[in-house]
């Protein structure tokens, strides 16, 4: 982000738009928070608005951005598609079944389903057949649809919540 277009904005809308213009007046609330850092004593008067408040405003809301950046990154950092795939996975039976590493190859690039065959349950199928969906999307090995999986598994299961989960917030791998 360029830093001059920041300033240059912010200053045109704090010189220019009234409707801002209207909380920089000086009162006895704004003298007690401001105290010796205040930019004007004139009660009643204007506070004035120049560059260096707004470059000053700028690099503490571009510092305030970069924290809560760093600290979202930090914290969401294995929010992948592909740890949440492998997560999903692990919650339900197919996850209870067989271990996904042995089914799905997610470490390098190009991702793709391992030549595993495990003797799934047709409601099995369908849940695996769901998790193709998701890694694969059109692939002929696909042979059950999600409306069959989500009639097999009720919502109260892990499998169904995994499901429904998903249809709230899609995603493929």
């Amino acid at each position: 982000m360029n830093p001059f277009l920041v300033s240059g904005l912010l200053y045109f809308i704090l010189t220019y738009c009234p409707v801002f213009g209207v909380h920089y007046k000086v009162n006895d609330q704004y003298l007690r928070k401001a105290g010796k850092k205040a930019r004007s004593k004139d009660l009643h008067g204007k506070i004035p608005i120049d560059l260096d408040y707004i470059n000053s405003a700028s690099e503490l809301a571009k510092a305030f951005i970069s924290a809560i950046e760093g600290e979202i990154t930090r914290k969401y950092s294995n929010c992948t598609k592909e740890s949440v795939f492998r997560e999903m996975w692990n919650a339900t039976r197919c996850g209870e079944l067989l271990n996904f590493d042995i089914q799905w190859e997610l470490s390098k690039k190009p991702y793709h389903k391992k030549k595993y065959e495990w003797p799934w349950s047709s409601s099995e199928k369908a849940l695996f057949d769901f998790f193709q969906t998701i890694f694969l999307q059109n692939s002929k090995d696909i042979d059950t649809d999600l409306y069959y999986a989500l009639y097999r598994w009720s919502p109260e299961t892990p499998e169904g919540k995994v499901m429904r989960s998903w249809l709230d917030s899609p995603f493929y791998i």
